[in-house]
């Protein structure tokens, strides 16, 4: 997820910083960070994943022997209640900073297995990589950019879809912007051909057998889905997303990538002599 998380994000908790504000951290008192430890580092909060050659029954005899002595918390976490509020105007951020000019474009889009997630992930996965659509205008053919990264981001509350680009010296990032907003119009009117449909499912259903293949990324992957709302999910996924069609594609290009449903932020390279 992009730096800019915090302008974003108009209402879920996504938009506050992992640590708090500096001023949180200048005013907590020590009963504060009591109260909050209470609420939140206990039993009822905890997923455990254990994935490995081992005998279950011993295993569970252990668990219960080591977890089940913690005394549960008094109070059990409470849930978030503030959903993500649609977005009624484009954001714009213009920043200089100490590396290559630079773009990034965030939309709205949708939770944790939401059914068009699957749809979402397909379209970031033909946009991106060497042989994605972008990749292939703006950095091969057109020069626009060094390089392009695309992502959707599906979390537990609310998601977002990631463009960005880094610019080639000399090249207004207004352009870069511009040529990114015609391929996904392109899209919008078009859809996208069958061929770049099955290749970004056998993309994507390779990168998550990968992950099956070892017991590292197996645990990674199931406490990811479990804190983001189901485990199951590992297994379910793969259908969803093999039947997603080429008018699924378009028909969340055309609903999600809208100019008031984005934040656009450009950075450039600061100037010493400022």
């Amino acid at each position: 997820m992009s730096n800019l998380g915090q302008w974003f994000w108009n209402s879920v908790p996504y938009k506050w910083p992992v640590i708090g504000w500096p001023s949180d951290l200048l005013s907590i008192s020590k009963a504060d960070a009591d109260e909050f430890f209470a609420t939140y580092y206990t039993p009822q909060n905890i997923t455990l994943v254990l994935v490995g050659d081992f005998n279950p029954r011993e295993v569970e005899r252990l668990t219960r022997k080591y977890f089940e002595r913690i005394p549960r918390g008094k109070i059990d976490p409470p849930d978030v209640v503030t959903i993500e509020m649609p977005s009624v105007a484009e954001k714009r951020m213009y920043a200089q900073a100490e590396c290559n000019p630079q773009i990034e474009i965030l939309w709205h889009t949708v939770p944790f297995a939401h059914k068009d997630s699957y749809a979402l992930s397909i379209l970031a996965t033909l946009l991106s990589g060497p042989s994605g659509r972008l990749h292939r205008k703006l950095v091969l053919k057109d020069q626009l950019a060094t390089s392009i990264w695309v992502n959707q981001a599906s979390q537990r509350w609310a998601g977002a879809f990631n463009i960005g680009a880094e610019i080639r010296d000399g090249i207004p990032p207004e352009k870069v912007e511009e040529a990114i907003y015609e391929i996904l119009e392109s899209i919008k009117r078009e859809g996208v051909q069958e061929y770049e449909l099955q290749k970004a499912k056998n993309k994507l259903l390779a990168t998550q057998y990968r992950k099956l293949e070892d017991n590292f990324q197996i645990m990674l992957t199931l406490l990811i889905h479990e804190g983001q709302g189901n485990w199951r999910e590992v297994n379910e996924r793969f259908q969803k997303l093999q039947v997603v069609t080429s008018d699924d594609v378009q028909r969340v290009a055309q609903t999600y990538f809208k100019r008031e449903n984005r934040l656009v932020g450009i950075f450039t390279r600061k100037n010493p002599d400022n």
